[in-house]
C-alpha cells in the first residue's frame, strides 16, 4: 500500500526527494526492500504513522478505515 500510494504522490511532482526517516519501525526487516523507501518518505511526512509499538506491520491488512486516513493525509499533501 505505501509503495502504490507513493508513487501516486510522486505523479503529482511534490514529494521531497531528500526526505529519508532516521527512525526505523521495530519490525524494519520485515519490510521488502523495495517498500522501505515509501514507506521511509511516508512515515516521515506523517502520512503512515505505523502500528502501536513500533510498529509497521508490512505482512498485516489494514483496515478500511485505517486506508481512508492514510488516504486522505496524502490526497491533502498533494493538495497544498
Amino acid at each position: 500500500m505505501a509503495t502504490i500510494l507513493f508513487n501516486y504522490e510522486l505523479s503529482f511532482e511534490k514529494t521531497p526527494n531528500d526526505v529519508i526517516m532516521d527512525m526505523k519501525f521495530s519490525d524494519w526487516d520485515m519490510i521488502a526492500d523495495w517498500a522501505k523507501d515509501a514507506v521511509s518518505r511516508l512515515t516521515s511526512q506523517g502520512i503512515i504513522n505505523g502500528k502501536p509499538d513500533n510498529l509497521f506491520d508490512p505482512k498485516g491488512s489494514a483496515t478500511r478505515a485505517e486506508f481512508a486516513t492514510v488516504l486522505m493525509r496524502l490526497l491533502e499533501a498533494v493538495a497544498e
